[in-house]
């Protein structure tokens, strides 16, 4: 295919929908902890994800910040086979949920965490759309070192090995630490609106 004219449309976001919001109207509306320290992901649930790396890392996390609580938000993927505890003390389990209360999830978070491992599905992975979502709401993210995701992300001190739970661990602590982030331009470029016009663009010159 690649030998022909291509373009690659990567996943984008609504950023009307997907927007800073208060922390503290956010947690008080989904009932959460007002003063804790909120690391979450939110998304499909699976080890191909790598969920479970960061379940033990929130573990020997919580050994150092005792007011430390992981937010999982998501449908765990074929349960019958992937066994998750959430009944761990600091884990929050909200299920599956509306886009609205996704919105405020991640508003509600101190910081948002991606922690896939290296795999076929995440070998070439650019944008997936819980990432430009997090963006776009302007809150410290942690990704690991997989596909091109961190082309995104600026500050590279939250950027993690991926599978290293201790390398993880260190970058969610550094992420803790920042108080403002501006995320929200990189964000901008993966907006529908602006995606719909390079692909009409692309079409239109199409020869």
């Amino acid at each position: 295919i690649r030998k022909n004219k291509t373009l690659t449309i990567p996943n984008g976001a609504d950023t009307k929908l997907f927007k800073p919001l208060s922390k503290s109207y956010a947690r008080k509306t989904l009932k959460l902890p007002a003063d804790a320290k909120i690391i979450s992901y939110i998304g499909s649930i699976q080890k191909l994800h790598g969920v479970d790396i960061l379940i033990k890392t929130f573990e020997e996390l919580r050994k150092e910040i005792k007011d430390a609580n992981l937010l999982i938000v998501g449908k765990v993927i074929n349960s019958q086979k992937e066994n998750f505890d959430f009944s761990k003390e600091g884990i929050i389990y909200l299920g599956s949920v509306l886009q609205k209360k996704v919105i405020l999830a991640i508003n509600a978070s101190d910081v948002l965490v991606v922690p896939y491992p290296k795999n076929s599905f995440t070998k070439y992975m650019l944008a997936p759309y819980k990432l430009v979502e997090f963006l776009a709401c302007n809150r410290p993210i942690v990704i690991t070192n997989v596909g091109e995701m961190q082309k995104n992300i600026k500050d590279k001190r939250m950027v993690a090995r991926a599978g290293s739970t201790e390398d993880l661990k260190k970058k969610i602590k550094y992420a803790l630490s920042l108080d403002n982030i501006n995320s929200r331009p990189i964000a901008l470029k993966f907006d529908w609106k602006n995606i719909a016009s390079r692909l009409n663009e692309a079409i239109e010159n199409f020869e």
